[in-house]
């Protein structure tokens, strides 16, 4: 037999704490009323109110409660309770009191994490497809998502409301592998292939494979993956875009979608690659709650010969992704402080 945990905080899947409950089956989103959110930080805390709070519900097996509780920090901080949720379910919920609540503002909406600052207005989820670049875009959080192709990356520049995660390399080192392809690998684990080395810097200038090759054995010991070269002329566009106009650089986020992937699944990298039936399926699994019915209007917009399946769950998770980096709770891969010659930065972001 197992019960309930409401939960609403960092323990939701895609934030900090999530891996506390990968074993824990979930169970979609849920409502509890009679309760005010205020936000704490790096966490939220609920405590008895009149609003109402979201979040979603997890199956426990009994024998979990102490631990939880030992990590809630019950009873010096939080008390566990039994509540009856909007939609009939009851579940255990960790509470504060109301005068350790009311230390810290309000969440009026009731949602965790707050909802992006009013100079985001629109977020953006890009990657490469065949025809070039597939851009997916909505209004704020929960607003509906749009569609579109371009062949160029100056299309993907955002103005000062606009937020985009792209699916490419953009802070590109002159010599030594990035650490943040390197920490991303170690993350992913059986999806570590997935994450291709960035060029080095110099060898955008290469004509051809072979000469990209060359010149990489020459700088770093090692050649260039077909892969990678395979990437090159959209690296090159997005490179010129970010080089020709700097306000670009503070607006465009690298972002990894099979980190985006394991920040959704609790902190567990995927068990299918995403080309399998079974990796698609798991794929819009996750995206579904936060998207729903969205994969199937977009997958209608676009031709199959163009525009991939896992093209557009990619650009989906980006768009995912690009509300977390927008208030700020995005997972963020190497060095913060270091750049490359040009003044990118050397980081992925999830």
């Amino acid at each position: 037999m197992t019960d309930r945990l409401f939960v609403y905080g960092t323990l939701m899947r895609g934030h900090g704490a999530a891996s506390v409950l990968a074993d824990a089956p979930w169970e979609g989103p849920a409502w509890l009323d009679g309760a005010d959110l205020h936000d704490a930080g790096p966490y939220p805390m609920a405590c008895d109110g009149t609003g109402a709070v979201r979040g979603e519900c997890r199956r426990i097996d009994p024998c979990r409660w102490a631990d939880l509780d030992a990590y809630e920090d019950v009873p010096w901080l939080y008390r566990r309770e039994r509540r009856r949720l909007r939609d009939g379910r009851t579940a255990d919920v960790y509470l504060v009191p109301s005068a350790v609540a009311l230390r810290h503002p309000v969440l009026p909406s009731g949602i965790w994490p707050r909802q992006a600052p009013p100079g985001i207005q629109r977020l953006r989820g890009v990657d490469g497809c065949r025809l070039g670049w597939l851009l997916l875009e909505r209004q704020r959080a929960g607003g509906a998502v749009v569609g579109r192709v371009t062949a160029e990356a100056e299309a993907l520049a955002c103005d000062e409301v606009s937020l985009c995660a792209v699916d490419m390399p953009i802070g590109l080192p002159d010599r030594e592998p990035r650490q943040c392809d390197r920490e991303a690998r170690q993350l992913l684990g059986p999806r570590r292939a997935s994450v291709f080395s960035a060029p080095l810097r110099p060898l955008l200038a290469a004509t051809d494979h072979a000469e990209a090759c060359r010149w990489s054995r020459d700088l770093q010991g090692r050649g260039l993956s077909i892969q990678s070269w395979n990437l090159m002329p959209r690296i090159r566009d997005l490179d010129g875009l970010l080089q020709r106009r700097a306000e670009q650089r503070q607006r465009l986020h690298e972002v990894h979608p099979e980190l985006s992937f394991r920040e959704l699944n609790d902190g567990v990298p995927l068990p299918f690659a995403k080309k399998t039936p079974e990796g698609k399926d798991h794929r819009r699994q996750l995206l579904e709650p936060f998207f729903p019915g969205v994969f199937g209007t977009l997958r209608g917009q676009f031709p199959r010969s163009g525009v991939a399946d896992d093209d557009l769950l990619d650009a989906l998770v980006l768009l995912w992704s690009a509300e977390r980096l927008a208030v700020g709770h995005g997972l963020s891969l190497g060095d913060p402080a270091a750049r490359d010659s040009t003044g990118l930065p050397l980081r992925i972001q999830a």
